[in-house]
């Protein structure tokens, strides 16, 4: 690793292992009239909930994520839209739970993109801070300056509907069957199963069917299994105790999401109202008055926080 990059080296490191295990990319020397795109580092921490203890931890990861606004439409990728289960059928089926009685799990995907196969000729630059020489490739050490993609990879254009094709095609192997009115929902018998990119949570009355979705789910990816559900797309889920006449109320709120929010912002310390905008007609901006663009960036990300 080249010295002048400080980068959290366990975590890159920890990644590029695990993409080089899927197969990703293979080192090559690409042809003069192919680009290759660029690539960056994200770090992130995430929230983990442990399917045998309430308390939370922080988990850190690196992802390597290519930059795709540097893709050609028509060369690079065509088709990129990927279906997602929606909030109200989330809630619809938190209701169904709610008066039926149903086990509610979730479990994760790892490395959810790096499970389907990419048709198109993509050529990429090493990861920043490394050579193509220190990483792990599927065509041992075979010399060349470039990488050439056949995992779908975080960042591309078409990575979501690469994942979604994959996952959907192995769900029917399961015998569910994709729901017309919403993609992201695939039905079974004895089991509903609801999906958001790489996030999925189990709905039943029997726990040996959640558990044989589970088992089946993790031979074929590498999964995280996080137990009863508690937290899915900033909803938190509670669970009342049950009582032997009637099944346990479910509880959802958006508290915490909210909070980060306004801590975001800088507003926890904010006035509450009842109606978050006053009631009469909005006034025009006086006379002489100057946008400020840094203002307006700021307003449009409270906008599309609350969207």
């Amino acid at each position: 690793m080249q010295k002048h990059f400080n980068l959290p080296l366990a975590y890159t490191e920890e990644e590029l292992e695990s993409l080089g295990q899927a197969g990703t990319w293979s080192r090559c020397n690409k042809p003069m009239h192919k680009q290759a795109l660029s690539t960056k580092w994200v770090f992130t921490r995430k929230l983990v909930v442990s399917p045998t203890d309430v308390k939370e931890s922080i988990r850190y990861k690196a992802r390597l994520v290519v930059r795709g606004f540097e893709q050609k439409y028509g060369i690079d990728y065509l088709d990129t839209f990927a279906p997602v289960i929606a909030h109200k059928t989330i809630r619809m089926l938190l209701a169904l739970s709610a008066a039926n009685g149903y086990l509610i799990h979730q479990m994760d995907v790892k490395t959810a993109f790096l499970h389907g196969s990419i048709k198109e000729e993509i050529y990429m630059h090493p990861p920043p801070g490394f050579t193509t020489a220190e990483l792990p490739c599927m065509n041992g050490k075979k010399p060349g300056r470039f990488l050439k993609l056949h995992k779908s990879l975080y960042g591309l254009k078409q990575a979501p509907l690469v994942w979604n094709t994959t996952i959907s095609a192995f769900l029917r192997t399961l015998g569910f069957t994709q729901s017309q009115e919403d993609p992201g929902l695939y039905l079974r018998p004895d089991i509903i199963l609801a999906l958001y990119m790489d996030d999925m949570l189990l709905f039943s009355s029997s726990l040996d069917s959640i558990n044989s979705v589970k088992e089946a789910l993790s031979k074929e990816y590498q999964m995280s299994d996080l137990g009863e559900a508690r937290r899915f797309l900033g909803m938190d889920i509670k669970r009342s105790s049950q009582t032997d006449s009637t099944p346990a109320p479910i509880s959802i709120s958006q508290e915490r999401y909210i909070t980060d929010i306004l801590n975001r912002f800088g507003l926890l310390d904010c006035k509450p109202m009842q109606a978050p905008m006053a009631n009469h007609t909005l006034e025009p901006a006086p006379e002489g008055f100057l946008q400020d663009a840094e203002n307006t960036r700021i307003y449009q990300q409270m906008l599309g926080c609350l969207m």
